[in-house]
């Protein structure tokens, strides 16, 4: 039984938390994040504590929560699901560091990720009550990156500015 108790608790680290193992998984809590519109669901699934922690961008007095419920205030009323991966591509170290130093110098940290990927992904969304189809499946680009052991979705639109990022 303690056994069992133990390799439970292993799992739930794994999946629960901050970002996630894979970038799969990571790509799968930010929508499941948007679909409930959990604003705590969202931040775990894109910023690693130490950003969340110090989340102050230059020349702004506005917190994260805030940004979140904002950006959350422009989201449809849809559910996602089928996440599959079609295409990933590792991104140059000149875009990894730009990234690096885009969220240093905005947000005043010290910040070193060590992987970024630019992803390709089809799911499918699906509209409650609406009169649009019930369901539309979609390819989306978007990039993830690894902090630390764990995968984050890049969803931070001050240093996807910054960036150039498309």
């Amino acid at each position: 039984m303690l056994g069992f108790l133990l390799i439970a608790g292993v799992i739930f680290l794994i999946i629960a938390g901050d970002g996630a193992p894979t970038m799969k998984m990571a790509i799968s809590k930010y929508f499941d994040a948007v679909g409930s519109k959990n604003n705590a669901k969202y931040i775990a699934a894109c910023y690693p504590k130490k950003w969340r922690d110090n989340y102050k961008p230059e020349g702004m007095d506005i917190s994260l929560d805030d940004i979140v419920t904002n950006a959350m205030a422009y989201q449809t009323d849809a559910t996602f699901s089928d996440l599959k991966i079609i295409k990933k591509e590792k991104v140059e170290d000149s875009t990894l560091e730009k990234f690096n130093e885009s969220v240093s110098r905005i947000y005043n940290i010290k910040f070193k990720a060590k992987k970024m990927y630019k992803v390709t992904f089809s799911m499918v969304m699906n509209l409650e009550g609406t009169e649009f189809s019930k369901q539309n499946t979609g390819f989306i680009t978007r990039y993830v990156y690894k902090y630390g052991s764990r995968w984050y979705f890049l969803s931070d639109t001050l240093v996807q500015i910054d960036m150039g990022l498309e």
